[in-house]
């Protein structure tokens, strides 16, 4: 029952913090070698989750295509059972 509370608390004094603090984030948001540092960050980001995403997309088209050839082979059989 204190879980909720204890984290409104943490968050708030968070929030508190960066408020009080925001000119010397500002400042360090504005110095190039974390701009340049976090920007790298991101393209890495980018860069892995677009990987992910292919290779999901290549598992999910080859599951597709088992199941269609699956599907097929059944068929195939039903045809071949009920021609004889």
């Amino acid at each position: 029952m204190a879980l909720p509370f204890v984290a409104g608390l943490a968050v708030g004094a968070g929030v508190a913090l960066i408020f009080t603090q925001r000119k010397k984030i500002k400042e360090s948001f504005e110095n190039h070698t974390i701009s340049a540092d976090l920007q790298k960050g991101l393209d890495k980001g980018k860069e892995v989750s677009h990987k992910a995403l292919q290779c999901v997309q290549s598992t999910l088209e080859k599951t597709a295509q088992s199941l269609k050839d699956k599907i097929e082979s059944k068929e195939d059989s039903k045809d071949s059972t009920q021609t004889t």
